[in-house]
């Protein structure tokens, strides 16, 4: 336990130096925390995610939620309206294009069979906007650009939830099903949609009243967390719950 007490004050310490390096040489700090998380985690085996336990978890998704709503609100309505469709496009080329390599992989070299291989190439399928998010707000490319990755790296998390455990249920029933991977993909679209939209009229409402408050300014970041953790309760996408949210206060 106080290793891995010591390993996360150190990880902050070492987030504020990469930052100053990332002025410096314009290399995004995710990728040393990336390179040092596998380190100590699946090649030296230091830390376990039994270590972090429940908090592990935690962290992650409220991270997570936070940093998307934030993503969301640098985000000019008109410019996502001209990215929606190359970000929906891009999500789809990219999820189905690793989830091919990644599966045929699986079959030859694993020798996995064919719906195994898929299963596992549909969980790694997507591009993980915990790492792709922070990287492209750090780097200077335009915003059309940033919105793009931002709409593909949520889209395809979604791919990756939905057909994953669409596949899990043609395993299980050993049948294939497509409508109803399909009709999970629009259904948690939409009431993922439809949670973060109910929470911005909730909280649009509240300002008021909440403004009056003393410390107010950490209510904001606690709603964002209950409304992500309400839609991943039900079952759905609590990233597009927290971009909704943000994307509404534009509106």
């Amino acid at each position: 336990m106080s290793s891995t007490v010591i390993f996360a004050g150190l990880l902050v310490i070492l987030g504020h130096a990469f930052k100053v390096m990332f002025d410096k040489t314009r290399i995004p700090d995710v990728i040393p925390m990336v390179v040092i998380g596998l380190l100590v985690g699946p090649i030296l085996g230091w830390i376990t995610p039994s270590e972090f336990g429940i908090m592990g978890d935690l962290l992650n998704s409220l991270a997570l939620s936070i940093v998307l709503f934030y993503s969301g609100l640098e985000i000019d309505m008109k410019i996502i309206n001209r990215s929606l469709p190359t970000g929906i496009k891009l999500a789809i080329f990219n999820f189905l294009l690793t989830m091919i390599i990644t599966s045929i992989f699986s079959i030859l070299v694993l020798k996995n069979s064919v719906i195994e291989a898929l299963a596992i190439g549909a969980i790694i399928g997507g591009t993980s906007f915990a790492i792709v998010i922070p990287m492209a707000n750090r780097l200077k490319i335009a915003d059309e650009s940033k919105t793009i990755l931002l709409l593909e790296s949520t889209f395809s998390d979604v791919f990756c939830i939905v057909i994953s455990l669409g596949i899990f249920q043609m395993i299980k029933l050993r049948e294939i099903n497509p409508g109803f991977m399909i009709g999970q993909v629009i259904s948690s679209f939409l009431i993922s949609s439809i949670v973060g939209a109910i929470g911005a009229f909730f909280w649009t409402m509240s300002l008021k009243w909440i403004r009056e408050l003393e410390n107010d300014m950490l209510l904001t970041p606690a709603f964002i967390i209950v409304i992500f953790g309400i839609t991943e309760f039900l079952g759905y996408s609590g990233a597009i719950s927290s971009l909704l949210l943000a994307l509404s206060q534009e509106i």
